[in-house]
């Protein structure tokens, strides 16, 4: 990538919060590397879904060209940021993730293989993701769905799900969080997502909820068969 590329993209550093932050997120957050060319915006709301909508407006606002959503009880690398950026920049990507995992025992990654939502006649809801818990381990992937605990996403494309929903794009579909709701959303419009699982990154619950950790469940799971 040619020096200065990366600073020519303007990027909305996004962090939804809906109590008190972290203390390991707001070490990583002091520590983050940003491409020299974003801002840092905090709303704190008791809907997750209603602080990304405001969130997103700031982004409108700045004229930025991609949201770097992070989630106040997350952990990362300095890197973390800029390593997205690259794989967004050099694959023309409009949704990348890090590689993240619930915060509770048995965890398991917060990336999906397949979403389904469908309304059927009667009314009632098929909704769900699989969990893709076989993913393809360091490199970038393609998914179906994901969590937006650290994601980088184009303004764009959501502006285009918000077009499509004619609503909030991060308005919870019944049966699925905003999250899902929004990669619904990416799907309907034929748009791609991915992850990076060479970007690892820790959930703070009352351990810190890494690859390590889900590594470790599965063989013990293993181990008891």
């Amino acid at each position: 990538m040619k020096e200065g590329k990366l600073s020519d993209v303007k990027v909305l550093i996004a962090i939804p919060c809906t109590s008190m932050v972290s203390t390991d997120f707001l070490d990583s957050i002091m520590k983050l590397n940003n491409n020299g060319n974003a801002l840092l915006a905090i709303e704190n709301n008791s809907l997750v879904y209603s602080a990304r909508n405001h969130l997103t407006m700031k982004a409108l606002d700045a004229k930025a060209d991609y949201i770097f959503w992070i989630d106040s009880d997350m952990v990362f690398d300095k890197d973390t940021l800029n390593n997205l950026l690259i794989d967004a920049l050099e694959n023309d990507l409009e949704f990348v993730t890090g590689l993240c995992f619930k915060r509770m025992l048995p965890t398991s990654p917060t990336i999906g293989k397949t979403l389904v939502w469908e309304q059927k006649p009667d009314g009632s809801i098929d909704s769900g993701a699989e969990v893709y818990e076989d993913y393809p381990k360091d490199q970038l992937f393609e998914i179906a769905c994901s969590g937006l605990a650290c994601a980088l996403v184009k303004v764009s494309a959501i502006m285009e799900v918000a077009g499509l929903r004619k609503m909030s794009p991060f308005q919870p579909l019944p049966g699925l969080s905003e999250d899902y709701s929004f990669c619904f959303g990416m799907k309907a419009l034929g748009k791609k997502m991915w992850c990076d699982s060479r970007v690892k990154i820790g959930h703070v619950g009352r351990t810190i909820f890494t690859e390590d950790v889900w590594l470790r469940q599965k063989e013990m799971e293993k181990s008891d068969v």
